[in-house]
């Protein structure tokens, strides 16, 4: 309910994909492509906004200590080749800081943190290093955006700190 239909194909030009927006406080989404946004895809780089409060909730990292060293390996970036913290690595999109939280936990642990949150289709498969870079893990647009709406409003009731160094 309280949904309005959009068109914005002209923005997209020859590019296929779907926009929505959802407004809070008036409880109403606006939606390009319906069929797009409901389907489910790789989340890339969206998945670190979660796995960096997996981090934070189980203590892999806190908002006053969240340092990872630099493994030494040579990336494509060079804001990626240096010690990063939270605020760091989510500025530049750090992928083995993720991943380092990614492997501490443990497939198990981040199979079941997907799930209390119902991420998409929860699927992290055998590999804790890069399920979520077009491998098992798949969310929708709509879904997304629903999941930053419950962040947004800590409907989940994480630890409120946690919360605010992620927002």
């Amino acid at each position: 309910k309280n949904i309005s239909y959009e068109d914005f194909s002209t923005h997209f030009g020859k590019y296929k994909g779907s926009f929505v927006l959802y407004d809070l406080q008036n409880d109403s989404w606006s939606i390009y492509d319906m069929e797009r946004a409901t389907l489910q895809v790789a989340p890339n780089s969206t998945y670190k906004i979660y796995i960096a409060l997996f981090g934070l909730e189980t203590g892999i990292i806190t908002p006053e200590d969240s340092l990872i060293k630099w493994d030494r390996i040579n990336y494509p970036f060079e804001s990626w080749n240096a010690d990063q913290t939270l605020e760091s690595a989510m500025s530049s999109s750090v992928n083995w800081y993720f991943q380092s939280i990614d492997q501490t936990a443990g497939v198990e642990q981040l199979s079941a943190f997907y799930q209390s949150i119902n991420y998409g289709n929860t699927v992290i498969g055998n590999d804790a290093a890069n399920y979520w870079n077009g491998s098992a893990l798949k969310i929708s647009a709509l879904e997304q955006v629903e999941l930053l709406v419950k962040l947004y409003t800590n409907s989940w009731g994480f630890n409120v700190e946690n919360v605010a160094a992620i927002k």
